[in-house]
């Protein structure tokens, strides 16, 4: 439950973080729209771009902490020679606000290095998309003690 709590948190501060960013290109200027997961299955890409999705890739528990990595997934479309430049900055915006804000409601710490991945080779024009690759630390349970310590009050040993 504590991974998708960390979700939700971070869609409303992805949310607010970009709902006043307006694309360069004339017919797709509206500000992104932040799903949490993946995107609508009956919508075409056209009529969902901008999006910025923000998807958990792993949980990890570890004698030092649990953590949660999270994909923050942004999708822009133009059709114009720089129908890339908006991913980089609708990305760039996001990565700022993290960076200032790395602690999401008072129990999730955002974790260095954050980096945005722009796939390799040619985008598929006129769709430009790139990643936030964020990590975060999140509450991890602590374990029961036994009573049993060390062979203390267990039958038979002496």
């Amino acid at each position: 439950m504590t991974p998708l709590i960390l979700m939700d948190e971070l869609c409303g501060f992805l949310r607010e973080t970009v709902k006043d960013f307006r694309l360069s290109a004339k017919k797709y200027e509206t500000a992104p729209v932040v799903y949490d997961g993946y995107l609508p299955l009956e919508d075409e890409p056209e009529q969902v771009c901008p999006y910025v999705i923000a998807r958990i890739t792993k949980v990890s528990d570890a004698d030092k902490g649990s953590t949660t990595k999270i994909a923050i997934l942004i999708g822009t479309r133009a059709e114009d020679d720089g129908f890339w430049r908006d991913c980089v900055n609708v990305a760039e915006r996001i990565r700022q606000a993290l960076l200032v804000n790395r602690v999401l409601a008072k129990r999730f710490r955002l974790q260095l290095p954050l980096e945005i991945i722009f796939p390799e080779g040619q985008m598929p024009y006129p769709e430009a998309v790139c990643a936030l690759e964020t990590i975060w630390t999140i509450p991890q349970p602590q374990p029961r003690l036994e009573e049993n310590v060390y062979g203390e009050n267990i039958p038979g040993w002496k």
